[in-house]
């Protein structure tokens, strides 16, 4: 069994490495062309080389299970069309004892994986982004994200339900006095403009709803005031003389993301319980996130051995085919997930599971019935 046990394992290290590499090679391109994009604006050489290296760590995130994947479905597609597979358990050995060894490997890279997801990866994401903004490159619209309250912009806090170019819908944003609410600001669309001469991002709401808190009329009590128009400015060249972004939840250590979700209040959002709620749900969503994305790992395993057992050289296109399928459905959910993040009650956070149960459930059935 030792020898089995080595032969299985160093086929499929060997086949990983080598696809792990391939795709991570295919996934390069994208950041290649960005690097290309900043020399053209006349960013130094340096400067976009540690750009480069530092989206390596999200782009392993993804390549290391998807290499999972293709590596055990190549190989024993070939070891069961060579007849390997059925020698193997006409002598009495276990499917299970022949797998074991790529499910170990699968455990010990869902580790890798967890330490990718959990603190290089949103480090290094991190990085990148404060090296835009330290150049100056960053576009503060971008910074106006849909779905999440975004705490990036000096003074303020702003949730946008949706995004269309420069045109928001369902606007709710918090003007802030250090860590206190002076204003709460609620409109059902606005329009946003950058002043690259002044170093301002005008933000024009429509249909509005203002909340004055007491603290700011003199401890009075809460007034309501309504306009057809109210204007936001942030000045964002403070940012950019600052170098320095504000960590958002999926650039944040998997750590520091636990103890966000244990210190969110609702005291934080006056008059907006839903707008708790989602804060909440996002950062509970993005920690559940970065547990599911390693044990795919174990889920790619479990389901390209079955599939590559049960193929046969002469069909390994149908292999690939489920292959695909599998990729497509699993990162389908997580985009579902992100979806229903405005939802909370709909529960993202364990939709964010489903392949993942699934996935495992019917690779190990699957193993068992061709067991």
């Amino acid at each position: 069994m030792r020898i089995l046990d080595r032969y299985v394992g160093r086929d499929f290290l060997v086949t990983f490495l080598i696809t792990v590499l391939v795709v991570t090679f295919v996934l390069c391109v994208g950041a290649l062309l960005r690097s290309v994009d900043l020399m053209a604006r006349g960013i130094s050489i340096a400067l976009v080389g540690r750009f480069f290296l530092q989206n390596i760590p999200k782009l392993l995130m993804f390549t290391i299970p998807v290499g999972i994947l293709i590596s055990t479905l190549l190989m024993f597609e070939r070891v069961s069309s060579d007849g390997e597979i059925t020698a193997l358990k006409s002598c009495g050995v276990s499917l299970w004892n022949v797998v074991a060894p790529v499910l170990l490997w699968a455990l010990l890279f869902s580790g890798v994986c967890f330490l990718f997801s959990g603190w290089l990866s949103p480090r290094s994401a991190h990085a990148n982004r404060q090296l835009l903004r330290s150049v100056g490159l960053e576009n503060p619209v971008d910074l106006l994200e849909e779905g999440r309250f975004v705490r990036e912009l000096p003074g303020l806090m702003i949730y946008i339900g949706s995004k269309d170019g420069r045109d928001v819908e369902d606007v709710l944003a918090y003007e802030l006095a250090g860590e206190r609410v002076r204003r709460s600001v609620r409109a059902e669309r606005g329009s946003i403009r950058v002043d690259d001469q002044h170093g301002i991002l005008r933000i024009e709401l429509e249909n509005v709803r203002i909340q004055l808190h007491g603290e700011e009329e003199g401890g009075g009590d809460t007034k309501y005031i309504s306009a057809r128009r109210y204007p936001l400015r942030v000045d964002i060249a403070e940012l950019t003389r600052r170098g320095e972004v504000k960590t958002k939840a999926n650039n944040t250590a998997f750590p520091a993301l636990v103890e966000r979700i244990s210190s969110l209040r609702k005291e934080d959002y006056p008059g907006a319980p839903q707008a708790y709620r989602i804060e909440r749900m996002e950062l509970i969503t993005e920690a559940n996130r970065r547990l599911t994305l390693p044990l795919s790992c174990l889920t790619f395993a479990l389901l390209g051995t079955a599939i590559g057992v049960q193929g046969q050289r002469k069909d390994s296109s149908l292999g690939i085919v489920w292959g695909v399928v599998v990729l497509v459905l699993f990162y389908a959910f997580l985009l579902l997930a992100d979806g229903l993040g405005d939802r909370p009650q709909l529960r993202p956070d364990l939709v964010i599971w489903t392949p993942v149960v699934l996935g495992q459930g019917l690779g190990c059935l699957w193993l068992a019935r061709l067991n």
